[in-house]
């Protein structure tokens, strides 16, 4: 039931953007971010039992979309992605300074005996979404305050 509950509400969030770009011709940015923390809210406690560790992240979100209901601004709601982004940099550069870095642990899931070389190629691969990510968030800054 868990697993089924948090593939919805992933899908959900896959369509942020759509759902923005749609739903500001019908509805208000409160009632937006109103749905968005109801939608964070369930994923949270979803998640809850099994510990999972994107619960700080989800309440950050919660937060975040509260202060969206109560300034009512449509600019909340386009920064919404450029702030996660941020989020995603944050935790991969955080990833490089312990022994493993994300994708290596990722990778690790299914080759648990990884070869040094492996090690090697997944901390280059690190920097690479670091970049990327870098990219993007210069892209989502620029496109969300032209609008």
């Amino acid at each position: 039931m868990r697993i089924m509950i948090n593939s919805v509400i992933g899908l959900l969030t896959l369509l942020y953007p759509f759902a923005v770009y749609f739903g500001i011709r019908y509805l208000e940015p409160w009632k937006m971010a109103s749905i968005l923390v109801v939608l964070l809210s369930i994923r949270l406690i979803a998640s809850c039992a099994a510990k999972h560790w994107s619960s700080p992240l989800l309440m950050v979100g919660m937060v975040y979309f509260s202060f969206a209901i109560w300034s009512n601004k449509l600019l909340t709601l386009r920064f919404y992605p450029a702030i996660a982004n941020a989020a995603m940099l944050l935790l991969f550069s955080w990833s490089l300074l312990s022994p493993f870095s994300l994708i290596e642990r990722i990778v690790r899931i299914q080759h648990p005996n990884l070869q040094p070389e492996g090690h090697l190629y997944a901390s280059g691969h690190a920097n690479l979404v670091r970049i990327f990510y870098c990219q993007w968030q210069y892209c989502l800054g620029n496109c969300t305050l032209e609008k």
